[in-house]
C-alpha cells in the first residue's frame, strides 16, 4: 500500500467521487471514510466555503497510485466530471516494524534504522505485538496517546489510543514495555482514526471522532495495578452519552473538569442551551457519575458554519495579567485563530480575548509556557506548496490582548501535530518528520531568532513530506524524564534523552501510602520476571514463591528492607511450566499473587 498526496481545483461544497479503491485518511476535513472498489459519496465538513484546492492523502495499492481517477459532481446539477489530479507524492508507508527492547543511542544521526538527534530508542512496540489488533488499514491504526503515573506504586503508563480502543502500557522497565491490555470502543460505535485520551483523577477520559454514538468513555486506571492475566479487556468505569462522536477532550490538572471539544453536530444539553462545536464542560468530581457542568463557544467562526473548537489548554492561571490570576483560563484553537475564555464559572463562561495570524489554514492545537508568558500554537494545513513547519507564538501577558510575535519555522516541510511544553522545551509531533525537540528557553523577553532545534527522533524514515503519517503525538511528562511517542503508522516509542539514565529499578522518591505487592511483568514469563513491591515505612520484610501444593521454591528477600520501591528479579529457570505464588509478609500484613510459568 501506498500513501498518495493528491491536489486539484474544487469548490468545498462539491462532493467528491473517487472510484479507485481509496481509503481517506485526511484528518478533521471530511465525514465519512471510503473503503472498496466502489463508488463512494464523500461529504464535505467546510460546506459554504469555497477553496482554490484542496489536498488529500489516501492509502491505495501501487498500481492505483498511477492509475487513479478521481471525479468531482457538482452539488445538485446531477452530473459528473473528471478532476484534474495531480499525483504530488507517494510512499510506502505501512508498518513493518518489528519489536525493539533495550536502548539503541543514537550515533551518527541513526538509532535502529531511525533518523534522531541527541534522542535515544528505548524500545518500539509494533501493532503486531498487541494481540488480537484488527486494523482495518495498517498504514494507519494508532493516534493519540497518553500517561498516567500510579500515585501508590509509582509505575509509569502509557494510554495509547487505537482505532478500536485504547492500550495500557506498564513502563516499569522503559526498555521492555509491558502489554497490559485495552478498553475497547463503545459498542455500536465503529473504528476511528481520531481517538483522544485524557487522564483526570486517576481516571482516562476517551472520546473518539466520527464514529457513532460513542460518548466520552471513563476508565479507572486503578486497575492497572491488579491485572495478573495480561493483556486483559477492560470495561469501562463509566460512559458520558449526552454526545456521540466528538474530535478531541481537554483536562484541566487543578480542577475536577474535562472540556469535550469538536462535538459533532450542535448538542443539547440538559440545561437547554445549545454548545454547538464550542467546548462541553463535565464535572469529573464523581468519576463514575460524569455530570454536566457548563458550555460556551468562542466569537471565532470557523471554517465550518459557526463556531467549532478543535483542541485546547485549560490552566489555573498564573501569568502576568494580574486581574485574572488564580482564575480558570482555557486557551482554544478554533480552526481560524483562537480564543481565550474566563471558565472559572463553567455554567457562565467569559471571552476575555481573541488571536490570530496571517495566512491561517487551520489553527489545529496550542500550549502556554509555563510561567503562562506565551502560547505557542500549529497549523495542522499551511505546509502546502512546499512551506517549511510553521510554529506560531504568541505574547498573551494581557489576556485581553494577545499580541502575535512572529513564527518560527522548522526544518523540514512536515506537517505540525499536538506540541507541548516541560521546562523549556517543547515537544512537536510533526507526523512524517517525528518528534522534534525545540529550545525555547528565554530570560524577560522571547527572541525568535533564539529558538533552535535541539532534538529529534523520526518514527517515519521514508519522508518528510506533509502527509498524515508518522508521529501523531507525544507524552513528555513523566518524571523519569522518558517519552512516549505514538506513530500513526508502527505503534508505540519509548524515547529518552542520551543523558538520561534509565533502569528496571528506577523509582519515585515519593514514599508510597501503603503496603502493595504489584502484578509481576512479563505475566505469564518465561524464564525470569519481575515483582514489584511498595513499603510505606522501613520494615522486615519475606517474600517468597510456592508451587500450587504450598511448597516453597525460592525466596527472594528476607530481611529489613527501607520505605520507598522495590522490585527483585524471579528466574524459574530450574522451575517446571505453571502456576505459582509470590507471597509477600510486611509484619502481620501478607499479600500474595499468582503468575504462570510457561516454557
Amino acid at each position: 500500500m501506498y500513501s498518495v498526496r493528491l491536489r486539484y481545483p474544487v469548490t468545498v461544497s462539491s462532493r467528491l467521487l473517487p472510484c479507485a479503491a481509496p481509503v481517506l485518511r485526511s484528518p478533521g476535513i471530511f465525514t465519512k471514510a471510503i473503503r472498496g472498489n466502489v463508488f463512494s459519496e464523500l461529504s464535505v465538513r467546510f460546506a459554504g466555503y469555497a477553496l482554490t484546492s484542496l489536498v488529500l492523502l489516501f492509502v491505495v495499492s501501487p498500481t492505483e497510485a498511477s492509475s487513479a481517477r478521481f471525479f468531482q459532481q457538482q452539488a445538485g446539477d446531477g452530473k459528473a466530471a473528471s478532476a484534474n489530479v495531480e499525483v504530488e507524492d507517494a510512499h510506502d508507508g505501512v508498518s513493518r516494524t518489528v519489536r525493539i527492547t533495550g536502548r539503541v543511542p543514537c550515533v551518527d544521526g541513526e538509532a535502529a534504522g531511525y533518523p534522531c538527534k541527541d534522542m535515544d530508542l528505548l524500545a518500539v512496540v509494533p501493532r503486531e505485538d498487541m494481540t488480537g489488533f484488527p486494523c482495518p488499514d495498517p498504514a494507519d491504526c494508532f493516534s493519540d496517546i497518553w500517561g498516567w503515573t500510579d500515585p501508590v506504586t509509582r509505575i509509569e503508563y502509557a494510554l495509547l489510543a487505537r482505532v478500536d480502543g485504547v492500550a495500557f502500557f506498564d513502563l516499569s522497565d522503559p526498555e521492555n514495555p509491558s502489554f497490559v491490555g485495552m478498553l475497547p470502543m463503545t459498542p455500536g460505535s465503529q473504528a476511528s482514526w481520531w481517538r483522544d485520551v485524557k487522564v483526570v483523577n486517576d481516571h482516562a477520559v476517551i472520546v473518539a471522532d466520527f464514529v457513532g454514538p460513542h460518548g466520552m468513555q471513563v476508565f479507572d486506571l486503578s486497575q492497572l495495578r491488579d491485572v495478573t492475566d495480561a493483556p486483559a479487556t477492560f470495561e469501562p468505569t463509566a460512559l458520558y452519552d449526552a454526545f456521540g462522536p466528538a474530535h478531541n477532550v481537554v483536562v484541566h490538572d487543578e480542577t475536577d473538569h474535562v472540556y469535550i471539544v469538536g462535538i459533532q453536530g450542535a448538542q443539547q444539553t440538559p440545561s437547554g442551551f445549545p454548545c454547538g462545536a464550542g467546548p462541553h464542560i463535565v464535572d469529573m468530581s464523581d468519576p463514575a457519575q460524569p455530570t454536566f457542568a457548563g458550555c460556551y463557544h468562542s466569537s471565532v467562526r470557523g471554517i465550518t458554519a459557526g463556531s467549532y473548537t478543535h483542541d485546547a489548554q485549560c490552566v489555573r492561571y498564573s501569568g502576568p495579567d494580574t486581574r485574572h490570576q488564580g482564575k480558570d483560563i482555557c486557551f482554544s484553537s478554533d480552526e481560524t485563530g483562537g480564543a481565550i475564555t474566563d471558565v472559572t464559572n463553567p455554567a457562565s463562561p467569559e471571552e476575555l480575548g481573541v488571536f490570530g495570524y496571517p495566512n491561517f489554514a487551520y489553527t489545529h492545537q496550542g500550549w502556554l509556557t509555563e510561567d503562562h508568558r506565551y502560547l505557542f500554537v500549529n497549523d495542522e494545513l499551511d505546509e502546502d506548496d512546499g512551506a517549511r513547519t510553521r510554529t506560531m507564538i504568541f505574547d498573551v501577558q494581557e489576556l485581553d490582548d494577545p499580541v502575535f510575535v512572529g513564527v518560527w519555522h522548522g526544518p523540514t516541510t512536515a506537517i505540525d501535530h499536538n506540541l507541548y511544553i516541560r521546562g523549556d522545551k517543547l515537544y512537536e509531533a510533526n507526523y512524517t518528520a517525528g518528534l522534534r525537540v525545540m529550545d525555547i528557553s528565554y530570560d524577560g523577553e522571547l527572541s525568535l531568532d533564539a529558538i533552535r532545534e535541539v532534538a529529534y527522533f523520526d518514527v517515519l524514515p521514508q519522508s518528510n513530506r506533509p502527509n498524515f503519517a508518522g508521529s501523531w503525538s507525544s507524552y513528555p511528562y513523566f518524571e523519569s524524564g522518558i517519552i512516549a511517542v505514538s506513530s500513526m503508522n508502527d505503534g508505540l516509542f519509548i524515547l529518552a534523552p542520551p543523558s538520561l539514565s534509565v533502569g528496571v529499578s528506577a523509582e519515585s522518591e515519593e514514599l508510597p501510602a501503603e503496603v502493595a505487592l504489584l502484578g509481576n511483568y512479563p505475566n505469564p514469563f518465561n524464564p525470569e520476571t519481575m515483582i514489584r513491591y511498595a513499603l510505606p515505612q522501613s520494615s522486615k520484610v519475606r517474600l517468597a514463591v510456592y508451587d500450587l501444593l504450598g511448597q516453597e521454591v525460592a525466596v527472594l528477600v528476607d530481611g529489613s528492607r527501607p520505605a520507598g520501591h522495590h522490585t527483585v528479579r524471579f528466574d524459574g529457570g530450574d522451575l517446571p511450566s505453571g502456576s505459582y505464588v509470590y507471597r509477600l509478609q510486611v509484619g502481620e500484613e501478607i499479600v500474595a499473587r499468582t503468575m504462570a510459568l510457561v516454557k
